[in-house]
């Protein structure tokens, strides 16, 4: 069914904000350590919850300019004052513009090396916006991070494709929500790792965790700094935000949806859906979390017996989100 369909799907990396992509590619690593039913389920639902919000940018993505993807990244210009909730339309509407500044990227040799220069690209300009808009823009790091667990399940002719896609979306974010340029310098004091864990496990925010788990793995792999300040932000601006009223946190970037989420974390605490994003052993551990949407799934959620807790404890072992 996967590969059936996952050539259909990767050109609509943007739908639902990318988490039809992000859940794809976490139920993949999931179910690549050990197969359960929670986690095919899972599956199955990310695939349909990404084919059932499918959006696409104008155009099709050709890494055929000259740049290496970090250095596109920093060349996109953004417009001041776009109407953020609309922006799929907004792209349409500048496509041909769009679709040019999407295509000075050049084909890379190694795709994984392209990754992190987008990866770390990504996060310094989520530090340099993060006052403005950090939650839409930590999706820039998180969605490309995905990709490299996506990759070996893709068929090695995907991988590229994949790729493309991916930097049109990390593009388009870019230019809806990066006023800011992004930052050059490398003087961040870099916290712990253990630091950015317990600090994103504490906002009790599924995006802290994604973005955690996204910037730990990337900076493992490219040590700059960056990755662990990025993560050390977001947690750090909810956990001072948490007494905060709506208004001010729709001043900081917080849409009404994320409130919605963070509420029914705590609404649905315990119930059996459990959502691992996590192969870090240090975050060990299963930590609930509710949908992001739960008519997506198309049931309630249910509260587990002690029995179904049980094996579902047993199921995530030692992964956590």
């Amino acid at each position: 069914m996967f590969t059936e369909w996952i050539g259909r799907l990767l050109p609509a990396a943007p739908s639902a904000g990318g988490h039809g992509f992000l859940r794809t590619a976490h139920a993949l690593r999931a179910l690549a350590n050990t197969e359960t039913p929670l986690r095919v389920e899972e599956l199955g639902v990310a695939l349909a919850y990404w084919a059932a919000y499918y959006r696409k940018f104008p155009g099709t993505p050709r890494l055929a300019g000259a740049l290496q993807l970090g250095d596109a990244l920093g060349r996109i210009q953004a417009r001041p004052g776009m109407p953020r909730e609309v922006y799929l339309r907004v792209m349409q509407a500048h496509g041909e513009e769009f679709s040019r500044a999407v295509d000075r990227a050049a084909e890379p040799e190694s795709v994984e090396r392209a990754l992190s220069s987008l990866t770390e690209a990504g996060a310094r300009l989520f530090l340099a916006n993060a006052s403005r808009q950090p939650l839409v823009l930590l999706h820039m790091v998180t969605v490309a991070a995905a990709l490299r667990l996506l990759l070996p399940h893709l068929p090695a002719g995907l991988h590229k494709t994949a790729l493309a896609h991916v930097w049109q979306n990390v593009a388009a974010t870019a230019a809806a929500y990066g006023d800011e340029r992004a930052f050059e310098h490398n003087d961040w004091p870099p916290p712990e790792e253990s630091v950015v864990i317990d600090r994103s496990i504490n906002t009790e925010d599924p995006h802290a965790f994604k973005f955690a788990e996204a910037c730990i793995r990337e900076y493992r792999l490219n040590p700059q700094p960056v990755y662990l300040a990025a993560a050390e932000d977001w947690a750090s601006r909810l956990l001072r935000a948490r007494n905060w009223s709506a208004a001010q946190r729709d001043a900081a970037g917080w849409s009404s949806a994320e409130r919605r989420l963070r509420l029914g974390i705590r609404q649905y605490r315990g119930s059996r859906l459990i959502v691992h994003f996590s192969s870090l052993p240090e975050m060990a551990g299963p930590i609930p979390v509710a949908p992001k949407w739960p008519h997506a799934y198309g049931r309630e959620l249910r509260r587990p017996g002690a029995a179904e807790l049980h094996s579902v404890q047993a199921d995530l072992g030692q992964h956590r989100l």
